[in-house]
């Protein structure tokens, strides 16, 4: 199982790299799935007895992003509550099935629901109120997206408003 991480970790940082940094959030993400899937289909991981209990945590920086997977195995059927999501994110699944049910209004219950085989993936933009169903013995990376501020251009929240 520590192959299957150090060659995830090792695509993942060839991947970060190869993309423009001029690149960020979703955008960056969507690259980033497009370019990993096929790769990641070529790690072995099918050892269901090591992965079990398998939930790691890596962190990737790159110049200005900072990636962090998560590896999540479910062991049995389950939903969350609605949630949302705080940073941008991308979810791959790796074995199993997951439901995910995205709206981008909290007051309203009108959910579009996508369904996420082995091998496919979303990206999920921040602000959106989602649902997940996971079925049994499911195995996904969470790839969470974080912007590093340089202060060299002004944010939203730093500009004074007359």
């Amino acid at each position: 199982m520590n192959n299957f991480i150090e060659d995830l970790e090792s695509i993942v940082k060839l991947e970060i790299n190869n993309i423009n940094e001029k690149i960020t959030g979703v955008k960056f993400l969507e690259i980033l799935k497009f370019n990993l899937i096929p790769k990641i289909e070529k790690i072995n991981f099918q050892n269901q007895e090591k992965i079990r209990d398998f939930n790691k945590k890596i962190i990737i920086e790159n110049h200005d992003k900072k990636i962090e997977l998560n590896l999540i195995f479910i062991d049995k059927v389950s939903e969350t509550e609605r949630i949302k999501i705080e940073n941008d994110q991308l979810l791959v699944v790796l074995d199993g099935f997951i439901s995910v049910f995205v709206n981008k209004n909290f007051d309203s219950d009108a959910y579009k629901k996508i369904n996420l085989n082995s091998y496919m993936g979303i990206s999920l933009p921040n602000e959106t109120f989602c649902k997940f169903s996971y079925n049994k013995n499911t195995f996904f990376i969470k790839f969470l997206y974080f912007k590093k501020n340089n202060h060299i251009e002004n944010e939203k929240k730093d500009i004074i408003l007359k």
